[in-house]
């Protein structure tokens, strides 16, 4: 383990004394989700200096230990409540590690790539057992593996920039380099489409990773695999996710959605195949399209640059157009 990460009690003594107080209570033995929701609240809303951010990592690193798998994966074994209570501590733990590495201006490559490691672990078992994780809070708020999706892609996201914001290469291809990667971003890609609800940026978080097809045939095969294992499935999530984008075409896209938008234009890119056209066209990729140019229409398409990608995303069986158209948290009161 990096050095940086390792949960040492003479670093924590290091922390200013408030900060030491809510880390002792949330790492204590018998600590629940609740001493975890009062760090994490206390991290969001506060501007600590990143010698406090740098020492608080290997808290966040830690509530995310493997071994609490088993006690999640054994559902009979264990008691109902402290399964639920570890489930959502590891999700505000996901979210706490998200804020810790956007926060910092210079995160160790190394570092980053460790902390991955540890990230990809709960994305495989949110991938494993999404179907299973549907539980309520104490206070009867439903939970499920939308959420967990969402916190462990936003995570997986924040790891692939550097401090400027732009994407690291080396992390990012870390990332997209996992073997199987493709194949869980594709089945998390249907989850959400079924599951989500508004307000979810998963399918956000999904949609910058899309660019990375075009550098291999492997990975788009992979999504082909996770999506339901045909074009035809594949398709169906592409014109799925662009009717969602656009629940009213004559309003311009926010951020997020603009995001997803651009990266299902990118699939094209790496796609270039026949059959995958064919099904484009038979589930109305057209017709997804023209909502989506719509709402584009009435955006500033000089600044954000989508509607040459739109034109590029049409099926080549479709006649071109001409170019002048374009941390919440999880609680357990």
């Amino acid at each position: 383990m990096h050095p940086s990460l390792e949960l040492r009690p003479l670093n924590l003594r290091k922390l200013p004394p408030h900060v030491r107080l809510l880390v002792a209570a949330a790492t204590r033995p018998g600590a629940d989700n609740d001493d975890v929701v009062n760090l994490l609240d206390r991290l969001i809303n506060s501007n600590w200096p990143e010698s406090t951010l740098r020492l608080l990592m290997p808290v966040f690193h830690a509530f995310l230990d493997p071994s609490q798998l088993v006690m999640l994966r054994n559902i009979e074994e264990y008691d109902p409540d402290t399964r639920r209570d570890y489930f959502l501590r590891s999700l505000n733990a996901l979210s706490g590690l998200e804020l810790l590495v956007k926060r910092q201006r210079r995160l160790d490559r190394a570092v980053a790539t460790e902390l991955w490691e540890r990230v990809w672990v709960w994305l495989q078992f949110i991938d494993e057992y999404h179907q299973c994780l549907r539980m309520e809070t104490r206070a009867r708020q439903l939970v499920d593996a939308s959420l967990a999706y969402e916190k462990a892609l936003a995570v997986t996201r924040a790891l692939s920039k550097d401090s400027t914001g732009d994407v690291d290469p080396d992390v990012r291809g870390a990332v997209v380099c996992t073997p199987a990667i493709f194949e869980v971003f594709g089945r998390a890609w249907v989850y959400l489409l079924d599951h989500a609800p508004p307000g979810n940026v998963g399918l956000t978080e999904l949609a910058t990773f899309y660019i990375a097809l075009t550098e291999s045939p492997q990975r788009l095969q992979a999504l082909v695999d996770g999506t339901g294992g045909s074009y035809a499935h594949l398709a169906d999530a592409i014109v799925r996710n662009l009717h969602s984008t656009v629940p009213d075409p004559t309003l311009p896209l926010s951020e997020p959605i603009y995001i997803q938008v651009q990266g299902l234009l990118l699939l094209n890119k790496a796609t270039q195949n026949i059959e995958l056209d064919q099904c484009l066209l038979s589930r109305g990729i057209i017709r997804a399209l023209t909502r989506v140019g719509r709402a584009l229409s009435a955006m500033d398409l000089g600044r954000l640059g989508g509607e040459r990608d739109l034109l590029g995303f049409s099926p080549r069986a479709a006649r071109p157009v001409h170019p002048t158209l374009a941390q919440r948290r999880c609680e357990c009161p």
